[in-house]
């Protein structure tokens, strides 16, 4: 049935879900879809009667494969059903719906013809029913493709990239110091989509040549720690986030913990977009330098002023897992974690890394391992609990490094 030239669905079975879903920003964000079984019917023609119940079993079996305890799916008639996928945005649900429905119609017609790929949009939910519109489906990467489609179509002209990547300056006490980004896409691997863009970044000493360490950054003033967060918040605004409507992820930014807590580093963060609509639907701050000696309270303080600029704000875990303590019940929505602060995945399963999720568990529902390289480390943390993963290789549109092209000195 159609209502305003638009595909229209009655509620029917699992009403009570869909109702769950008005409003929502899943829907908002074009994360509610409809995979139709059409072609799989008619091929069956008269046998579909007797056949329908394993094609509904295959394809629900297929989908909870890819999806997490967050994620709805519900049968709305007799060849469709309703998903709705936790991602941030359209195109990564729409390509874990392709992925599924691709993998029926090949099991039950033999081959895939992308006549017979039908995905809807769910654009609103009523009690009247559901209003789709289709979707085109050659604009949808696969789901191996979709991680360099993304980072390609968020990233900035490279000429512009070059005018900000990489960033000279010299700190309060003379030192000459260069901050170089790499981009990295962030994966969930539940879903198998990127998510977020990584703004991974390295402040090099350019008389030595040595990389800062942590500690050698928290060494740092005050003033050196702002300069360093709006030259990255300055990059940062060169790449599309917020658009999830048109298929972008959004970007996972690193900030101090002493930038958001000094009033004139949040004036600093200010003058360069934070707060405004893009960073408060499309970007999350990371703060970095948190510690065991942090006073919770502090933390939470940190937290909140890093809600008002940003969609939301996750915090790096600190070296001990005692550190951990100041981090709960502070408002975190995810804690990520470097290969340095994680325990060796080697190929055997590994109880260490078992016992660390589940004490960053209580501290954030998401948790990203910044790098973890090869499928079997991906598979220990994810059965650990892990949500996502950075992948190792930074988003380059060219082969040459950004820290062979000369540096940019800072306004």
């Amino acid at each position: 049935m159609h209502k305003n030239g638009m595909p229209h669905f009655k509620l029917g079975s699992g009403a009570e879900s869909l109702r769950a879903l008005q409003g929502s920003e899943l829907l908002t964000n074009g994360c509610v879809n409809i995979i139709a079984l059409d072609a799989v019917r008619d091929r069956a023609e008269a046998l579909w009667p007797r056949k329908r119940e394993l094609v509904w079993d295959f394809t629900e079996k297929h989908l909870k494969a890819r999806l997490t305890p967050h994620d709805i799916v519900v049968r709305i008639d007799d060849t469709s059903f309703l998903v709705a996928i936790s991602a941030d945005y359209a195109t990564a649900a729409q390509a874990v719906c392709m992925r599924v429905l691709e993998e029926v119609l090949l099991h039950f017609i033999g081959h895939v013809d992308h006549a017979d790929v039908t995905i809807r949009r769910v654009d609103a939910i009523s009690d009247d029913g559901l209003i789709c519109s289709p979707v085109d489906v050659s604009r949808i990467p696969s789901l191996d493709q979709l991680a360099s489609t993304t980072a390609e179509a968020m990233h900035p002209p490279r000429k512009k990239e070059a005018e900000k990547n990489p960033a000279l300056f010299t700190s309060i006490s003379g030192r000459p110091l260069r901050v170089d980004f790499r981009p990295r896409p962030i994966s969930s691997l539940q879903h198998g989509v990127m998510t977020a863009l990584y703004m991974s970044r390295t402040v090099t000493d350019e008389e030595s040549g040595s990389e800062l360490s942590a500690a050698d950054l928290d060494a740092l003033t005050d003033g050196d720690l702002i300069r360093i967060d709006t030259l990255t918040l300055d990059y940062a605004q060169l790449f599309h986030m917020g658009a999830q409507d048109a298929g972008q992820a959004g970007l996972l930014i690193p900030v101090s913990y002493r930038t958001l807590l000094n009033r004139r580093g949040r004036e600093a963060l200010l003058a360069q977009g934070a707060g405004q609509t893009a960073f408060k639907t499309g970007a999350v701050f990371e703060i970095l330098d948190l510690d065991q000696g942090t006073p919770p309270s502090r933390v939470a303080e940190a937290v909140s002023i890093g809600k008002t600029l940003a969609r939301a704000v996750f915090a790096r875990m600190p070296e001990g897992r005692r550190a951990l303590l100041p981090l709960t019940n502070v408002g975190l929505a995810g804690l990520t974690a470097p290969a340095d602060r994680l325990p060796n995945l080697g190929p055997a399963p590994s109880r260490e890394i078992d016992r660390l999720a589940a004490l960053m568990k209580k501290v954030a529902r998401t948790l990203i391992a910044l790098e973890a390289s090869g499928e079997k480390a991906q598979l220990q943390l994810r059965a650990a609990g892990f949500t996502h993963v950075g992948i190792l290789h930074p988003v380059a549109r060219d082969l040459k490094s950004v820290t062979d092209r000369p540096p940019v000195a800072a306004p």
